[in-house]
């Protein structure tokens, strides 16, 4: 299976691209004539992601370097737990479904590997540990 690309930007709500669309998050907002400004502030600000296989990974940031890492950041947790009931709907999540909150960069045309596998119920619930800014 594709995976499919979306963004979540509170403001605004889910940017889903087309189920199975092999495109870049940047060319999802490029083609809803977003400025290059405002693309590089959703993709450091916002969580993005995919789904793929009844996985969800989420991460933000900008820094492609093979190595690094693409990480939500803490205080993004807030926001998965405000559109989870989206995902869930759109996706058709279930108890199995894994989630990332994060990415180890790699080569392009490589698969990069998940990081930060997080139970989406204690998000949810509020356990998870947060530091908010």
């Amino acid at each position: 299976m594709n995976k499919t690309k979306f963004l979540i930007i509170p403001e605004t709500g889910l940017v889903i691209a087309k189920f199975g669309l092999n495109i870049s998050h940047e060319q999802i907002l490029k083609n809803l004539n977003i400025s290059k400004e405002q693309i590089e502030h959703i993709i450091i600000k916002y969580p993005r992601g995919y789904y793929m296989d009844n996985t969800i990974v989420l991460y933000q940031g900008n820094d492609l370097t093979p190595g690094m890492k693409l990480e939500l950041r803490p205080e993004s947790y807030i926001i998965i737990k405000d559109f989870y009931s989206d995902l869930k709907k759109i996706f058709s999540l279930n108890t199995r479904t894994r989630f990332y909150g994060g990415l180890l960069v790699g080569t392009p045309g490589t698969t990069w590997q998940n990081i930060n596998q997080f139970k989406i119920n204690e998000i949810l619930n509020n356990k998870t540990k947060r530091h908010e800014h």
